[in-house]
């Protein structure tokens, strides 16, 4: 399943751990309430690992992490954006990330 959904959670991303992002995402392309996802993030990824590994993106690196969760292909670049099966999800900062453009579109 691809959707192109605007991050509309009404908190803006920055204030949010980029998991946490990650999670209301792919609730949003799936229907859910983020709670009733079919497991929880953990399963996939160590979300303090990768909130700490995002935050720490320097602005002139190309981060770049990928992975497998709830049946979708996830993705996060170092300028914020969120990617799930492809599509934008997020473009706003994760938290403790700076030097990214918010709102921009590639």
């Amino acid at each position: 399943m691809r959707a192109s959904i605007s991050d509309t959670s009404g908190v803006p991303s920055a204030s949010k751990p980029v998991v946490e992002t990650i999670v209301s995402a792919v609730a949003r392309v799936e229907g859910v309430d983020p709670v009733d996802l079919s497991e929880p993030v953990f399963a996939f990824v160590d979300p303090d690992a990768l909130d700490a590994l995002v935050a720490s993106a320097r602005p002139d690196t190309d981060l770049s992490v990928t992975f497998e969760a709830w049946g979708h292909e996830i993705g996060i670049e170092g300028d914020g954006t969120i990617r799930v099966d492809g599509e934008i999800q997020s473009q706003s900062a994760p938290e403790g990330v700076t030097g990214i453009r918010q709102g921009t579109h590639r």
